[in-house]
């Protein structure tokens, strides 16, 4: 049931998990009086295709708008003081150049003069590599106060073109809205309602908080199989084994930076290159994505063409992720394998 055949995986697993989500999003969201649901990238992209394919099948479905968005592309834009810089540089980092941190984390690309001028102030020693853990950044505060205004600049420059995007895609015009992603402390919606300064609520497959620090409490953030660490389900493994989720529900497109003008005054967006391991991968994400979306269109004439009350089980789900995590334990999985995610954002590169 959950061999290596792409194909299969995404009909057996990925169809059933995505599908019954979907119900419970329409569900949630008619409770909620969310009219407008906003598709995180990258993942989002597929849980919207699976989501506009089920949702026909429901009368008054919120609509679904695909937006185009990444941690790195909204928290910088929000940064106006030091609080601000503080909460983004003591995120987790795993050994990697200290260059490579400073364009990820905040957009600043650094020319060697300026490099020069840094380390003769001892503020950082030439070639050595950065690590942070436990939001310890003691060995690096100097240098963010060296670098604060260099920063803030960065930020409100693309604040700018952020919010040409936001106007666009008229996120701040829909009175109830809600973004939807795979989990799982909602920093992008955090983001999004400092910078709209209107409620932009929020609906994961997993939820590690209740609320969201520094937002008033009327924002929702809510968790289909695990909110706020508390599985729906028993023994869930939704959560616990997140990254395999993010996998098989990964996207061919590269990464969001930020915003741009470009030549011909057009508003358009900055995009990561994708290296060959992650374009080598697309393949076995096609046959995967298939075999999900072939399980929503039986899912969708089992309930026009056979029985009007079905819906995709949320259990039943549970329960097969958790079995296919199981299986995890004693054999491999050639297409967990083959699947990739960059995440240079915390230093590791690429991971498979």
């Amino acid at each position: 049931m959950f061999n290596s055949n792409p194909y299969q995986l995404g009909y057996n697993l990925v169809g059933p998990v995505v599908t019954a989500f979907c119900q419970w999003l329409i569900e949630q969201a008619k409770v909620d009086k969310i009219n407008t649901l906003y598709f995180l990238a990258r993942e989002g992209k597929f849980i919207k295709q699976v989501y506009d394919l089920w949702s026909i099948t429901e009368n008054n479905s919120p609509k679904s708008i695909y937006l185009q968005l990444s941690r790195r592309c909204v928290t910088v834009p929000d940064i106006t003081n030091m609080e601000d810089i503080i909460a983004i540089a003591e995120k987790n980092y795993f050994e990697n150049d200290i260059q490579n941190y400073f364009i990820e984390r905040f957009g600043l690309k650094l020319d060697p003069e300026r490099w020069e001028e840094i380390y003769q102030k001892k503020l950082w020693i030439k070639n050595e590599k950065l690590s942070i853990k436990q939001k310890n950044i003691i060995h690096l505060k100097p240098l963010l106060d060296f670098l604060k205004e260099d920063i803030i600049n960065e930020a409100k420059i693309e604040k700018q073109t952020l919010m040409m995007y936001l106007e666009q895609v008229n996120i701040n015009s829909n009175q109830t809205s809600s973004v939807v992603d795979v989990g799982y402390s909602g920093t992008i919606q955090k983001a999004l309602n400092k910078l709209l300064m209107k409620p932009i609520h929020g609906y994961y497959f997993a939820t590690m908080v209740s609320h969201i620090e520094g937002l008033e409490n009327n924002i929702m953030i809510k968790g289909c199989y695990v909110d706020n660490c508390k599985s729906k389900f028993h023994d869930s493994k939704l959560f616990s084994h997140s990254f395999e989720l993010e996998k098989l529900l990964s996207a061919d497109d590269p990464q969001i930076i930020k915003y741009i003008i470009d030549e011909n005054i057009n508003l358009k967006g900055k995009f990561k290159d994708l290296s060959e391991e992650e374009l080598a991968t697309r393949s076995i994400r096609a046959q995967l994505q298939q075999g999900a979306i072939d399980f929503v269109h039986d899912s969708v004439d089992i309930r026009k063409n056979m029985y009007n009350d079905f819906n995709p089980s949320l259990l039943i789900a549970d329960i097969l992720y958790k079995e296919f995590c199981f299986t995890l334990q004693t054999k491999s999985n050639k297409v967990l394998e083959e699947l990739i995610l960059d995440d240079d954002y915390c230093g590791r590169g690429l991971v498979s």
